[in-house]
């Protein structure tokens, strides 16, 4: 995994994919770095000073410079990501990426008919939280199912909401949050 620190200088919807244009520091050794990642399925997380947490698999598309190194990133359209993005734009943050292992159930078989936004994992958050759910459990020997329920139980207006017990049944806002909390308080 490469990190670099730079900001997210403009965020694009596309057709078929959400494109990501980082500007980056440290213009030469960066650049060289990026040109071997290039059109590979890469691994994203970005993060900030504040602890906001963004990830995702893209392609790195293109590499330039300008007043300073920049590359642009496709990846799949996902709502939860763009918020992010969108709260995360223009200020310094740290992008680190890896080639997704190819030995690793994260990587999803391609057929040659796929477009980016299959390419990339629509249902990354839905992939995540099952993975993560599995490795809970078996750190804890709780049931995923009860896990799961814990992390998506929540109060309101002194209201008490039971959670699901089925990642499916999570919007992919909640299934984003589930995966934070589970990252918090059981890995």
């Amino acid at each position: 995994m490469m990190e670099i620190a730079g900001n997210i200088s403009y965020i694009k919807i596309l057709s078929d994919s959400l494109s990501i244009w980082f500007v980056v520091s440290d213009s030469d050794k960066n650049i060289d770095h990026l040109k071997k990642e290039k059109k590979k399925l890469l691994s994203f997380t970005i993060s900030d000073n504040s602890k906001r947490k963004i990830w995702f698999k893209g392609e790195i598309i293109s590499i330039g410079l300008r007043e300073n190194a920049y590359f642009v990133v496709h990846t799949a359209i996902n709502k939860a990501v763009i918020d992010k993005l969108i709260d995360m734009r223009k200020e310094l943050c740290f992008i680190k990426f890896g080639t997704v292992d190819s030995n690793s159930d994260e990587k999803e078989p391609e057929k040659e008919s796929q477009g980016m936004a299959n390419k990339t994992g629509i249902d990354e958050p839905l992939d995540e939280l099952k993975k993560l759910l599995t490795k809970a459990s078996e750190k804890t020997g709780k049931k995923k199912e009860d896990i799961l329920k814990q992390v998506t139980t929540f109060k309101k207006d002194d209201r008490i909401y039971k959670g699901k017990e089925r990642p499916e049944d999570l919007s992919e806002k909640q299934r984003v949050i589930a995966i934070d909390k589970i990252k918090k308080f059981y890995l």
